[in-house]
């Protein structure tokens, strides 16, 4: 992992990492109820080396990075983002966990600011 990659990216954000659950449904206002997995969106589709980052406080973005994504990822992700009122963005920048080997995928609440530095809101 490139701990100063990761450290750059939140601080350039006004991020910090959560210590808490890293679970999807925390981004939307909800607790995390994993152990319940009826109508409880724990993680995004294809999830790996999943990081939950926190703005003020308050869980802001949900990060993925996964080794390689197919069209039915792609499909599932966006579903989910549809049902659930939220954004996503794929890169191949940052990728921390192992760079140059996985493509970072953020995950936010569609109206809020996202990973960003300032407030943008990108197409799902």
């Amino acid at each position: 992992m490139d701990a100063k990659s990761k450290e750059a990216w939140a601080t350039s954000r006004g991020l910090t990492e959560s210590n808490g659950a890293i679970c999807v449904e925390r981004l939307l206002g909800r607790q995390c109820r994993h152990r319940d997995e009826r109508d409880h969106l724990h993680s995004i589709p294809g999830s790996d080396h999943a990081t939950l980052w926190c703005r003020d406080g308050a869980p802001a973005v949900y990060v993925s990075q996964p080794y390689g994504m197919d069209g039915e990822y792609l499909r599932a992700l966006l579903e989910v983002c549809d049902a659930y009122g939220m954004s996503c963005f794929v890169d191949a920048w940052p990728s921390w966990h192992n760079p140059g080997s996985v493509l970072s995928v953020f995950v936010w609440k569609k109206g809020t600011q996202g990973p960003w530095p300032s407030r943008r809101e990108s197409a799902t």
